[in-house]
């Protein structure tokens, strides 16, 4: 490439440069920023996203401790009119008095009218006040003690269902058929997990006080019990897998006029990745299928509430032969993961990102949000991008990879791979309408079809041997470079960037089309 060797002195201090984690996400962000920036259909959900604040704009909870002021001026204003009680009193008390002494029996009766109702309402008015004193003192003892039974209630669920996330059972099995001997093992008892599983669930909905230890608590035990089978035995690891292993004669490739001298360079790489796809085929075969009971666990995990600013973990999990379309509308992280076999669906998700992960013969829906893979690895696999969504890649390697991506009227899709060190070898892009970013990678072998490219475009510093372009349209491309166009194969149904057409590109034909869809 042709950052190789001019920013850096060699590749090795090129690798150990690019090779710290937060360098990778601060560049990858800013290539995500540029083109979102660059899509309109972000700009207007960003916009959409800033909503006015919900509720009641009167709030009483500041008189339970209101401010100096206020308290003073309030005390003050009840110590008058208890003044002003105490002050008529006494000269009801007085006229009465005075009328009856006198024989005034006109002035005693005012007196009476205006006494009576004031000593009705001397005596009446504490007791009142100490019988709600005491209904109060008698309801929140009440509320306290539902609380507490409450709690207790909960606690006992909580325990009882961790006990049976853990339940075992005995199972027996015959070790040879001629001797008729048999051995007892312990293994995992699905029916009672499930059980524990579900009543963890249940609490969660009813205890939000709960629900995060719940969440942890799930998420534990599908870490754990993700790599063992039904009859208790645990998988065998992975075998190394590292497809985005980029190779050292790329550099001298891109310079060389005669390509046919790296023959045996490209012959070894191959070989190399062929044999780790080789040892990942036959470990594949003894891979079961993902547990019920984690897959449950996993879609328990979706009813539970995430708060806008946190996002949920998965790590050093593997799902075998599972359909997990429990991941949607929340932030789901995946670090160190394995996907055997699924179907993902993303969708309306606002972020889920993928952090080495291995993917192997999954299908991913992409649908109404984004979706980054970062430093992943991705074997045979199909990924379908639809309705204003976006994908990143950045330092991951992709071998026999298809992606497709179809977009609506209000936006193009924003499809970004690329950064360092990312490879992709025998992969097929069909695209249209999409906002396109590939920067610093090599794709080898690779075919891209009826690309139809949005302004803002970028496909700078990629090594592109032995890829083709298919009646596609680059004439939005941003950023690119002349070398680099001279590399791809393209037919006469592709429009070049601009200015002159690379020399090894046959003529340009508006009507040439020979895709066989």
């Amino acid at each position: 490439m042709g950052l190789l060797g001019t920013t850096f002195g060699s590749q090795e201090q090129l690798h150990s440069a690019f090779l710290s984690p937060d360098y990778c996400r601060c560049r990858f962000r800013l290539s995500r920023t540029h083109m979102d920036q660059q899509n309109p259909f972000t700009q207007g959900r960003s916009q959409e996203a800033q909503k006015q604040p919900r509720g009641w704009p009167i709030v009483l909870d500041w008189l339970r401790s209101p401010p100096h002021v206020f308290a003073a001026t309030a005390s003050a204003a009840l110590m008058i009119l208890g003044f002003l009680f105490v002050i008529f009193s006494v000269v009801a008390v007085l006229r009465l008095g005075w009328g009856l002494v006198y024989g005034n029996n006109q002035e005693a009766l005012e007196a009476s009218r205006v006494f009576l109702p004031l000593a009705a309402a001397a005596v009446g008015l504490p007791l009142i006040i100490w019988r709600l004193v005491i209904l109060n003192r008698q309801t929140r003892t009440a509320e306290e003690k539902t609380q507490i039974d409450r709690e207790t209630h909960y606690t006992s669920i909580f325990s009882k269902s961790v006990e049976q996330l853990g339940a075992t059972r005995e199972h027996k099995e015959t070790a040879g058929e001629e001797k008729g001997e048999s051995r007892t093992r312990t293994i995992p008892n699905i029916e009672v997990r499930l059980g524990g599983i579900h009543a963890l669930s249940r609490l969660a909905e009813e205890s939000r006080r709960d629900a995060p230890k719940i969440e942890n608590m799930l998420l534990s035990y599908v870490r754990e019990n993700s790599w063992y089978s039904r009859d208790g035995r645990r998988h065998p690891p992975q075998p190394p897998l590292n497809l985005g292993s980029y190779p050292r004669w790329t550099e001298d490739y891109r310079n060389e006029d005669d390509k046919s001298r790296f023959a045996k360079d490209i012959d070894k790489w191959r070989e190399g990745i062929d044999a780790q796809v080789a040892d990942i085929e036959i470990w594949l075969m003894s891979i079961p299928e993902t547990r019920v009971d984690v897959t449950e666990a996993v879609s328990s995990l979706s009813k539970i509430e995430i708060p806008q600013s946190s996002y949920r973990l998965f790590q050093e999990c593997i799902f075998v032969g599972r359909i997990l379309n429990s991941i949607t509308g929340k932030n789901h992280k995946f670090e160190k993961c394995i996907f055997v076999s699924c179907i993902l669906s993303l969708e309306n998700i606002s972020d889920a990102d993928f952090m080495r992960c291995v993917f192997i013969d999954c299908t991913i829906h992409i649908k109404g949000g984004s979706a980054d893979f970062i430093r992943c690895q991705l074997y045979k696999n199909e990924i379908n991008i639809s309705v204003d969504s976006q994908a990143f890649f950045s330092w991951s390697g992709l071998y026999d990879l298809s992606i497709s991506s179809k977009s609506t009227n209000s936006g193009p899709n924003t499809l970004a791979i690329g950064f360092v060190n990312c490879v992709a070898r025998e992969c097929s892009i069909y695209s249209s309408n999409v906002l396109l970013s590939l920067m610093h990678s090599l794709f080898f072998e690779c075919a891209f079809t009826n690309l139809n490219l949005f302004n803002g475009s970028i496909i700078d510093d990629v090594d592109l041997i032995k890829t083709s372009f298919r009646s596609s349209d680059l004439s939005h491309l941003e950023e690119y470079d002349m070398e680099m166009l001279s590399q791809m194969v393209a037919d006469p149904g592709t429009a070049h960037p601009g200015g002159t057409r690379p020399a090894s590109w046959p003529p340009f034909d508006p009507s040439y089309n020979d895709i066989p869809f």
